[in-house]
Parts: C-alpha cells; sequence; structure tokens
C-alpha cells in the first residue's frame, strides 16, 4: 500500500494586531480586544476550536486578510475538517497565489481525501515555488503515483535522491516500483538501506520480506516479518503473511504459533483454519486436523478444496472409505480436480475396490495425461482382477516412466512382472 508523505501541516502565521476600523477611536482601539492575538494564543495553545471561531468572526469583516485565512485553513486542519481547510487554502492562494504552504498543505490534504490527482496539480505549482524542497517532491510523487502516473512519480523520487541519496522517503518510493516490477533484488537493496538508517521504520520490513521472498530467501524474509511484529502485533495480514512464509520452510511449529495467535485475537475465516488445519496435518497431527475440516465442510458443503482435504487426512487415518466419500464429493463438485481424482483412485484401491479405482482412472485420463504413478496404480488393480494382459502393459509402462529406480515399486514391479509373464506363457 502506498504510504501518505507523513509532512507536518508548516506552521501557522504569525499574525500582527488587528487593523482597526476607520471610525475606531484610540481609546477605543485600546479597550477592544485584538482577535488576531487572541486566535494566534488559542493556536499556539492547541485551543483550535476557539482559535476558528475568532478567525471566523473576523474574517466575516476582513476577508482578505491573508494570514488570517491561511491560519483559519490551519486550524480547519487540525480539527479534522479537511474539505473546509482546502477551501480556505485556495481562498488564501487567491490571495497570494505564489504562497507556497498553502499549495503543500492544500495538496497533502487532498491526497489524505482520496484526490490525487488534483493534489498534484497544487504540490506541481509548490514545487515551481521552491524545486528544493524534498518534502514537496515526496509529497508530488506521492499523489502522481496514486493517480496512476508512475513515470513521473519516479523521476520525482530520483530528483529528491540526486540532492540526497540516503532520503529513505524517496527509496521506499522507488522500491515499491521495483518491487511491482518484480526487481527483487533492486528492491531489497533500497529498502535495507532505509532500515539501516532507521531499524524503526516499520513499513520497510514488510517490503524487503516481500523481496527476500522474490529472492527465495524464505528465512531472512521471515525474520523481516517476526522484527515487524514485535512492534505491531495486531497487523493480522502481517501475521498471515508470516505464517505461510513457514509453511513453506517447513518450520510448520513456527506457522502454527502465528495461527493460533491470528484465531485467538478473533482473526477467524475458513480458509484461515483451513491453512491452521494443514499445518496441523503437516505436524501428523491428523484427528485434529480432521476434526476442523469436518467443521469447515459442514459450514461449507459446495467448497471442493475442503472435501479434497478432509479425504487427504482420512487417507492418512487410514480410513479409505470415508476418504472416498469425502473425494467423490471434490470431484462432483470439480469434474476436473485431478489431484482429488488421484486421491479417490488411491482411496478405493486401499478399499479393495480395483474397478472402481480404474474408473477414476480413467476419468482422470480425461484431463491430463498418465505418468508412473497412475500406471502403478492401475497395474496393482489389473493385477488384483486378474487382468494379466493389462497388468503385464501397465507395469512396463510404469517402469518406462518411472524416474526413481530404487524405489520400492521397481521392485514389486519387477517381481510382478516376471511372475505374469511366466502364468501369460503357461496359457
Amino acid at each position: 500500500m502506498q504510504r501518505l508523505i507523513c509532512l507536518a501541516l508548516l506552521t501557522a502565521f504569525l499574525l500582527g494586531p488587528a487593523v482597526p476600523g476607520p471610525a475606531a477611536t484610540q481609546q477605543e482601539t485600546a479597550a477592544k480586544p485584538d482577535p488576531l492575538a487572541a486566535a494566534q494564543q488559542a493556536l499556539e495553545a492547541k485551543e483550535y476550536k476557539r482559535a476558528v471561531a475568532l478567525l471566523e468572526e473576523y474574517l466575516a469583516q476582513h476577508p482578505e486578510h491573508l494570514g488570517a485565512r491561511f491560519n483559519l485553513a490551519y486550524g480547519y486542519s487540525l480539527l479534522g475538517r479537511a474539505q473546509e481547510a482546502i477551501a480556505a487554502y485556495r481562498q488564501a492562494l487567491a490571495l497570494d497565489p505564489k504562497l507556497f504552504q498553502a499549495y503543500l498543505n492544500a495538496g497533502l490534504l487532498l491526497i489524505q481525501e482520496g484526490a490525487p490527482a488534483e493534489a498534484a496539480k497544487l504540490l506541481a505549482q509548490a514545487i515551481q515555488l521552491r524545486p528544493e524542497h524534498a518534502g514537496a517532491r515526496l509529497a508530488y510523487a506521492d499523489a502522481l503515483t496514486r493517480s496512476g502516473d508512475k513515470q513521473t512519480a519516479r523521476a520525482e523520487y530520483e530528483a529528491v535522491l540526486s540532492r540526497n541519496p540516503d532520503n529513505p522517503d524517496a527509496q521506499l518510493g522507488l522500491a515499491r516500483f521495483a518491487l511491482e516490477a518484480g526487481q527483487w533484488a533492486q528492491a531489497e537493496k533500497r529498502l535495507r538501506s532505509v532500515l539501516k538508517q532507521d531499524p524503526n521504520r516499520l513499513e520497510a520490513r514488510p517490503l524487503r520480506a516481500e523481496a527476500l521472498f522474490g529472492l527465495n530467501r524464505l528465512a531472512e524474509a521471515a525474520q523481516e516479518l517476526e522484527a515487524y511484529l514485535a512492534a505491531r502485533p495486531d497487523d493480522a495480514a502481517i501475521r498471515e503473511q508470516a505464517a505461510r512464509i513457514y509453511r513453506e520452510l517447513g518450520e510448520n511449529e513456527a506457522a502454527l504459533r502465528h495461527y493460533d495467535h491470528l484465531l485467538a485475537a478473533g482473526t477467524r475465516t475458513n480458509e484461515l483454519e483451513a491453512a491452521r488445519a494443514r499445518t496441523l496435518a503437516a505436524l501428523d497431527r491428523w484427528e485434529e486436523a480432521a476434526a476442523v475440516f469436518e467443521r469447515l465442510v459442514a459450514a461449507e458443503l459446495g467448497n471442493a478444496e475442503f472435501h479434497y482435504d478432509l479425504g487427504l487426512i482420512r487417507l492418512r487415518l487410514q480410513a479409505p472409505e470415508a476418504a472416498a466419500q469425502a473425494l467423490r464429493e471434490a470431484v462432483r463438485l470439480r469434474s476436473d480436480f485431478v489431484d482429488a481424482l488421484n486421491s479417490l483412485a488411491l482411496a478405493y484401491e486401499q478399499a479393495g475396490n480395483c474397478a472402481e479405482a480404474l474408473h477414476v482412472l480413467d476419468q482422470r485420463a480425461a484431463h491430463t495425461p498418465e505418468n508412473a504413478g497412475t500406471y502403478f496404480l492401475r497395474a496393482i488393480c489389473h493385477d488384483r482382477l486378474h487382468h494379466l494382459d493389462a497388468a503385464v502393459e501397465n507395469y512396463e509402462k510404469f517402469l518406462a516412466a518411472n524416474s526413481e529406480p530404487d524405489s520400492p515399486r521397481v521392485f514389486q514391479a519387477r517381481a510382478r512382472l516376471r511372475l505374469l509373464k511366466r502364468q501369460r506363457e503357461r496359457r
């Protein structure tokens, strides 16, 4: 996500004394409190509502007072009244078209309000007035990025780096572009530079983790996410990402720790529970995993993946008939679900129903080519059904397709082939 450049709104105008009306006497002026001085004091005391009320009252009588108009915009912004602040800054610019602070502040507010194209117009004018101002260029680059002009935004980030090669905001902006382009090494280098300058620049850590993941440096990616989560433990999206990386690393205990944390914190979705159940299965906690998938299947009857996962786990629990029931439903929901067809054929074979296993293998063959595993399963089933010629044919196909010459299946296939060929010769 593109981060809004966090530039603080510039300080308010230092207001001089109010100008007395033409009819006011010296005595009346001395007796009457100065509204601009009072507004200035209210701003300095962070009494923004009072400051705004004083400025509104004053501007009703003196609408062309530039400092009061700017400070009113400033006060609106501090009260969260962004649209009124933007309008007041535009009014200040009508009084002084070269007021850099008004262009910058209004541009930042427009980005915040989701109007980056309008923001870019004002920020471009700010840069014309002060091309050396890094903050204005960074805000302009942010607005351009959000409005889709990434080429110009990149040039702005590079312009900032030409003056200050270590500017972290510019490095972050260019790193994001590199990540989008899959330029993992370039992105990682920039993000490493940012974190070297400031290890507490938290938003850089998930970005660097993404770059490290792209470089297949998964353990380092996990470390970056752990460092981020140490500071922001409630970021559910990053915690889920960490869990996925640990699963890829085969560090299932670490993955389960993150999944358990998410569930305990109330982040509970069916997909998250499924990921946790798959982690339990990877830890050989089959009964727990089965219980989760039974709940998920009941909750989402039309989810083929959940039926498939339940079937796989039931196979590992040596319950082939129950496995076949779940896998049949997965195939019914997705007729081209090749992995489910593979497992269903295996479930039928383990349940002793070789005829159904062969039927499922025929269904599978309509969607994808045969391989060594399917040839072996066909051979076994034909062998048990006493289909001598078909068994010989499929054992031979298995041996030709197999890439593991020392596997137990190879020895079994060769032994059966010798026996079956002798039986065929005696026919």
